[in-house]
């Protein structure tokens, strides 16, 4: 088992949802060699190499691991952040031990939707 647990820091208001909540947690150890390989794994999400850092989404909760910890948005209240919790050490843990059979990702991948194509409109309407 790489990671042994993950010890929740705080829960505060969503920022994004009202009635949801967002919080940061913290790892037992620095997960950032594993990153490259989630981002073979979960193909919707989105490594940076610079930070290190991966984000994702898991149903609506928006989720961001770094090397020592993570935050989620929009989790649905405390039990629904420790199961949050339990699903990333659970799929941090898969990814490590099959990593020898995972090609890792070092590559961002390019964001799709409005903000891809804003750019080639003018500045000025």
């Amino acid at each position: 088992m790489y990671l042994n647990n993950i010890k929740l820091l705080f829960i505060q208001p969503c920022v994004a949802e009202s009635k949801k909540i967002r919080f940061k947690a913290e790892f037992s150890s620095d997960v950032s060699n594993i990153m490259p390989y989630l981002n073979s794994v979960v193909k919707s999400g989105s490594y940076n190499s610079n930070m290190p850092s991966f984000t994702f989404k898991k149903d609506s909760r928006l989720i961001n691991i770094y090397a020592n910890d993570m935050t989620v948005a929009k989790a649905i209240n405390e039990t629904d952040a420790y199961s949050i919790m339990d699903f990333v050490k659970d799929l941090i843990n898969e990814t490590y031990d099959n990593k020898n059979s995972i090609e890792p990702n070092y590559e961002m991948r390019k964001k799709h939707g409005l903000l891809r194509f804003i750019h080639i409109y003018p500045k000025k309407l």
